[in-house]
């Protein structure tokens, strides 16, 4: 069967993909994103599914991983939107930059300012070039600023950046941003005001809560709380046998869940119509029925006080085979009395009602009771024997009746058979419900009955088959001879053990060949063991003999009817057992002691007791007797004690306490359990005997087959196995006994598919179960698979077997090479290019795909010397790549010779020739930029050379040697503008002047780039890094870092002031100042002990306010700068300088938030007043018209009727047409003027005067002179498909003549119409 594939897209989370449906190309749908939330490491992750067109499909997926090269497609961002600066001295900000892209695309960054961000701000990077050094360099007042700066990554990618930047009035480091005072008021007054409007708004809730409250009023219950309605419980089944073991009480509501329409205490009842009551019925059989049905109508019945709702049985059960309830005490009369329903409470006071009152019933229970004599109740038997004369029993037939007495007078009984095909009714019968055939001659089950008190009673049921002709116990001559075996108890089967495991014996004696024997002695000699009910087991010795066909004796008979085989059927051997005797029930007796009723103590070994498991039965059955040792002497009771009698499993063991016979209740598994520890104990009120150990071992019988631990085996063999090559185990378990034969597996192979190339292609172990290879024909390629059928079977082979299967797939040896499919390539490849597919190198492999075998892989064996090239596999495993990994230099070698060989991932199964090809490589011309040597050239120079002084001279040399090119030099990039470059020479200049303290300067160096560009008709670029190192000169006078000081004015402390000087440290400490001005009158001014900081002391007391201090500073060369500094003077003293600030037109911040809440408490003075005054002027507003003006609303009907869609009530249709007249007339606003419309005479056919009632009722509502301005209905529309006829012929006779005399009768809203018809003719 050939089918075809095609191919779809199962799961693309992003939607980035599509699939050609027949190819299976696969190609971008979407632009892919390496940064997508979808990509994780850098891989996509697809599944593609292959359905084939099979009727019905199957599919298989796959699986795609992409992973996606980094591009320089995303702009460095700067991470910070918003920050905060101070206005005075401030400080460098630094914001972090990032780059969805790879680290290849990243740092190092570069900044750039926009706009007028230029003049304000600057901006340089830090040292690892991943953040920005923002920072104010001229002060600004408070606000909020945009700072736009532009950010490269290294691939010069760059995106514009804003940064909200809001300037603070302070001072260096410490940003504190204060809010400015709005009207007066600081923050602290506008949250108290805010506060206040709350506090305003949640008192005007509580008031209309308060209101809202006094005016609610309590709802009435539907009814009075003392109404008292009962519960309504339906019972759904009766009974459903077994089942019933496991009580559900959620049975009980389930009635109750279906009938949500039932009565509920605080719901007054719907109307419906009364129920029916049945009469009571003369048959008692129908009071059942009668009393389920007036039931069920009382609780329906709505005019039955107090609403009660009855018990309801609603149905019975389903499969349930106890007596329906109308049987349940009834008595065989046709009078039943119900008076003690009366005495069931009010909830059964209508059911009281309708039954008749009869003393007899109260009579025959009191006087049953008295006059029953005390009694047990149970079962009158604990075995009830069925006799029949059929094997096959069939559907309906009556075996006999089971007798139980529950002592409650009761003549009835619910009863539950173990055997469900068996039915017991109420009165004890046992029928068939279907068909039973009686297979081992006997059929034993149990009954349950439950007395009144609930307690179960038991009792075990035997149908055994008798026929019809005595039987006796020897030889018949109509049918098989067999062994015939008394245990002296009756039983008419039993279990037999052959030695000889090729002859099996039946429960019934008769012994048949289970396989081919062959008498080479002539005779077969083997035995037969049998145990009787009480464990003991017995032997007979069977002889097999070969007699002629002449001539017949009562021994052996050999079936050789139609030559049959005896491997094919079992063969009968008929002989005679020759009679034994056998012995009565063992007998334990406890010892007896010595001195009269004392005993002694003595250790006793009692040998186990053996019994089969599996036994047939009878049961009960004696397997032992015990007997005391004074059972003559005193009245002994007999009782066992432990496992299987008291304990778990409780039951199975049971004694006879009078004569001390020890039976076994079922059969015995020694499965289940293999040896049970019992304690007998003989007891009499004058003695006590030692308990005495009985130990009942179960024998083991071949009663389990083997089974296979799996099925079927799954195992694989490569095809180049050798012979005896072992490759999978298959393993089967037997329940029996292991230290029996019964239990000992053998394997062997039944039968093997394919056949081919022979029938014995493998062999296995008969012991272990391992599978061996028996010929060295395996081929995957003609038979990748065989399944083997394998028996599995116990006693050593000869027992009980299972089959079982095991498949065995042939596995791909690496016995074909990989072949090109071309023996020569022939490429160009440009040079300087890495990672450039050169040649793809197809092969082909015969042995299985997918399979190492058939994975290629490849080498390059020759021409690659100097590693320029690497090969390696394709993604379809059969193909080789071959790329560049180094750069190819066409001026060194344009053409490579490579020897590629193809092989297998794993070693060939046999020699084979290897495949090889050869690529021709030729490398193709690349104009290649010039190169700069060095790459970096640094250069020192003092920072203070002059303009169009020289710096350096810095080249580069083109590598296309074979062609004369020209090289232009150009400033790739020079971010201070100080560099300027000859361009033919490559000599560099100072363009302007550098300054070694410029933010373009890190570590005292600057970096610039320089480019080469040849004259190509494509010209390439070469780029080449000058590094210039500037040496510090002697070019900024030191100033003083803090801007503003605070300072007390009595006893004031020196204050130390920081002395920075951008320069280098050649040039900078230690340091001088001098006071200037009127500063040396009030202030000292010294250098610290390290002359890198100056005290600044307050040597006069001055009042409060802010004073400057000039001082002039000089480094060690003599370089100064004069320094201002602001000097808050406090009202203070000494070191703790607290500045308090002036009040406010006399008054502080408490004063003013005072203030606002006197306002506040006026506010809401002056709002309960006005709630006040509107309550007590609130009058009645008198309507336009007065009360008694009488109009009449317009209800508009636009369908009149609309067949099946009127059950579906909208009474959004009454107003439909009012809607659409705006201009009807209302009660309280006068009608505006309009002419007075025409009203049309009464018309003399009367078919028209639907016609003429519509006309004049719309004139009459559009006429506003007609008092009392009627607005009368108005039919727009009948309706559209509407059946009912038209209103211009309702209450119109046949005759032509119609009376409205009757409309003057209607009242003064119908003045009108009445006005308009006539009283006769006018």
């Amino acid at each position: 069967i050939v089918l075809y594939c095609s191919y779809r897209v199962g799961n693309d989370p992003a939607g980035w993909l599509k699939v050609e449906e027949e190819t299976g190309q696969i190609k971008v749908r979407s632009s892919m994103d390496r940064e997508s939330l979808l990509v994780k490491d850098d891989k996509y992750t697809a599944l593609i599914l292959a359905i084939d067109d099979d009727q019905i499909p199957a599919t298989g997926t796959g699986t795609l991983v992409i992973k996606l090269t980094d591009v320089n497609d995303n702009a460095p961002v700067i991470e910070e939107q918003s920050i905060k600066v101070c206005n005075k001295e401030s400080a460098s900000v630094l914001l972090s930059v990032t780059d969805k892209d790879g680290p290849n695309f990243g740092a190092p960054y570069k900044v750039e300012l926009q706009g007028d961000s230029r003049r304000i701000w600057s901006a340089v990077m830090n040292e690892t070039k991943t953040g920005i050094k923002l920072q104010l360099q001229t002060s600004l007042e408070y606000g909020v600023y945009s700072v736009v700066m532009r950010v490269y990554d290294n691939g010069d990618k760059y995106q514009d950046s804003i940064v909200s930047a809001t300037v603070c009035d302070c001072t260096g480091q410490d940003v504190q941003c204060n809010v400015k005072a709005v009207a007066g008021f600081g923050l602290s007054g506008i949250l108290g005001i805010l506060g206040a409007i709350l506090a305003l708004l949640v008192l005007v809730l509580l008031l209309l809560l308060f209101l809202r409250r006094k005016r609610s009023v309590k709802k009435e219950p539907l009814l009075a709380e003392d109404d008292t309605r009962d519960n309504v419980y339906y019972y759904d089944e009766e009974g459903g046998g077994e089942d019933d073991q496991d009580y559900d009480l959620g049975v009980l509501h389930r009635g109750l869940d279906n009938r949500p329409d039932v009565f509920r205490n605080d719901v007054a009842p719907t109307f419906m119509p009364a129920p029916q009551y049945r009469r009571r019925p003369a048959n008692p059989e129908e009071i059942g029925t009668f009393v389920d049905d007036n039931l069920k109508a009382a609780d329906n019945d709505p005019t039955a006080p107090p609403y009660d709702s009855l018990l309801v049985f609603d149905y019975e059960g389903g499969g349930s085979e106890a007596g329906s309830l109308s049987s349940l005490n009834s008595s065989s009369s046709g009078d039943q009395d119900y008076d003690c329903v009366s005495e069931w409470g009010p909830r059964f006071k209508k059911l009281a009602d309708m039954y008749g009152r009869s003393p007899s019933l109260a009579k025959v229970l009191s006087s049953g009771f008295a006059e029953s004599p005390p009694c047990s109740p149970g079962f009158d038997s604990e075995l009830v024997v069925f006799k029949v004369h059929r094997v096959h029993l069939h559907r309906g037939r009556r075996l006999g009746t089971v007798v139980f007495n529950d002592c409650s007078g009761r003549t009835r009984t619910v009863f539950d058979s173990t055997d469900k095909r068996f039915q017991v009714d109420i009165d004890g019968s046992v029928k068939l419900k279907r068909q039973v055939t009686l297979h081992e001659g006997h059929k034993m089950f149990s009954v349950h009955a439950w007395d009144s008190k609930g307690k179960k009673h038991t009792v075990f049921v035997r149908v055994e088959h008798e026929p019809k002709s005595d039987h006796h116990h020897g030889l018949q001559e109509d049918t098989e001879v067999c062994f015939v075996f008394n245990d002296c108890s009756g039983r008419t089967r039993t279990v037999f053990d052959s030695t000889d495991k090729r002859f099996q014996v039946d429960t019934d004696g008769s012994v048949k060949l289970k396989r081919q024997v062959t008498l080479h002695e002539g005779h077969k000699m083997f035995s037969v063991h049998a145990w009787d009910s009480k464990g003991k087991k017995h032997t007979v010795f069977v002889r097999v003999e070969h007699e002629p066909k002449s001539g017949h004796h009562h021994g052996l008979q050999e079936d050789t009817e139609n030559n049959k085989s005896t491997s094919d059927h079992y063969r009968t051997l008929m002989f005679v057992l020759q009679s034994q005797s056998f012995s009565d029930i063992p007998v334990l007796e406890f010892p007896k002691s010595s001195g009269g009723l004392r005993r002694k103590k003595r250790e006793w070994v009692i040998p186990p007791i053996s019994f089969p498991e599996n036994d047939r039965g009878p049961f009960p059955k004696q397997i032992w007797q015990i007997k005391s040792s004074y059972v003559k002497e005193a009245k002994i009771t007999y009782s066992i004690t432990g496992e299987g009698a008291d304990q778990p499993p409780v039951g199975l063991f049971t004694i006879n306490k009078l004569n001390g016979t020890l039976y076994v209740t079922k059969p015995l598994d020694r499965e289940t359990k293999d040896k049970y520890i019992l304690q007998a104990h003989a007891d009499s009120p004058e003695l006590k005997e030692d308990p005495m150990e009985i130990i009942v071992n179960v024998i083991d019988m071949n009663d389990n087959k083997p089974v296979f631990t799996q099925d079927p085996f799954i195992g694989s063999v490569p095809e180049a196995s050798p012979i005896g090559f072992e490759f999978m185990n298959v393993t089967a378990t037997d329940a029996d006994d292991p230290e029996t034969d019964n239990a000992d597996v053998r394997y062997t192979i039944v039968s093997q598919t394919p056949q081919t190339p022979n029938p014995n292609m493998f062999v296995i172990n008969p012991v272990t179960g391992a599978i061996r290879v028996n010929s060295e024909d395996l081929d995957r390629e003609k038979d990748s698979e065989y399944t083997l059928e394998i028996q599995a079977a116990d006693d050593q082979g000869s027992g009980l077997v299972c089959m079982g299967k095991a498949v065995i797939t042939v596995t791909d040896s690496n016995d074909h090479a990989p072949t090109f499919e071309k023996n020569s390539y022939n490429v160009t490849v440009p040079e300087n290019k890495v990672g450039v597919v050169v040649v793809k190198m197809p092969v082909t492999d015969g042995d299985d795909p997918q399979s190492p075998a058939w994975a290629a892989r490849f080498r390059i064996v020759s021409g690659n010397r100097d590693g320029f090239f690497n090969v390696s596999t394709g993604p379809n495993k059969q193909e080789g790549i071959v790329t560049t990994v180094k750069p190819l230099d066409y001026e060194e070698n344009n053409k490579y010779t490579l020897l590629v060989v193809a092989e297998n991932n794993v070693p060939f199964a046999k020699p084979l020739t290897t495949s090889t090809a050869t690529a021709i490589v030729n490398v193709g011309y690349v104009n290649e930029a010039p190169v700069f040597h060095p790459e970096e050239e640094m250069i020192s120079v003092p920072e203070n050379l002059a303009v169009d002084d020289k710096l350096t001279v810095y080249t580069a040399t083109d590598p296309d040697t074979a062609k004369n090119q020209k090289v232009i030099y150009r400033v790739g990039n020079d971010p201070a503008d100080w560099l300027k470059v000859e361009e033919e020479t490559g000599q560099i200049k100072v363009k302007s002047s550098m300054d070694r303290e410029s933010l373009f300067v890190k570590d005292d160096k600057y970096t610039a780039l320089i480019l080469a560009i040849d004259d190509d008709q494509i010209p390439a670029t070469g780029t080449g890094t000058l590094v210039i190192k500037l040496t510090d000169v002697d070019d900024n006078a030191p100033v003083i870092e803090e801007r503003s000081i605070r300072v007390c004015n009595k006893e004031s402390v020196p204050v130390l002031l920081s002395v920075t000087d951008k320069d280098g440290p050649n040039f900078g400490a230690p340091y001088k100042v001098e006071l200037q001005g009127d500063s040396r009158r009030n202030w000292s001014a010294v250098m610290n002990e390290t002359k890198t900081g100056i005290k600044l002391q307050l040597q006069t007391s001055l009042e409060y306010g802010v004073y400057s201090v000039v001082m002039r500073v000089y480094d060690n060369g003599n370089k100064f700068q004069d320094s201002t500094v602001s000097a808050t003077v406090c009202d203070c003293t000494g070191q703790d300088v607290q500045c308090n600030e002036k009040v406010v037109a006399g008054f502080g911040l408490s004063g003013i938030l005072g203030i606002l809440g006197g306002i506040l408490a006026l506010l809401v003075l002056v709002l309960l007043l006005l709630l006040f005054l509107r309550r007590k002027r609130s009058v009645k507003k008198e309507p336009l018209l007065a009360e008694d003006d009488t109009r009449d609303n317009v209800y508009c009907y636009d369908e009149e009727g609309g067949g099946e869609d009127d059950q579906d009530y909208d009474l959004s249709v009454l107003h439909r047409g009012l809607d659409n007249r705006p201009d009807v007339f209302r009660n309280d606003v006068a009608p505006t003027f309009m002419p007075a419309p025409q009203y049309r005479p009464r018309p003399a056919n009367p078919e028209e005067i639907g016609t003429f009632i519509d006309d004049n009722l719309k004139a009459a509502d559009n006429d506003p002179t007609a008092p009392p301005y009627d607005s009368l209905l108005v039919f727009d529309y009948e309706g559209g498909g509407s059946e009912a006829g038209s209103l211009s012929s309702l209450n119109s006779s046949s005759s032509g003549d119609q009376d409205y005399d009757c409309v003057s009768k209607w009242g003064p809203r119908f003045k009108k119409l009445a006005d308009m018809y006539g009283g006769g003719e006018d």
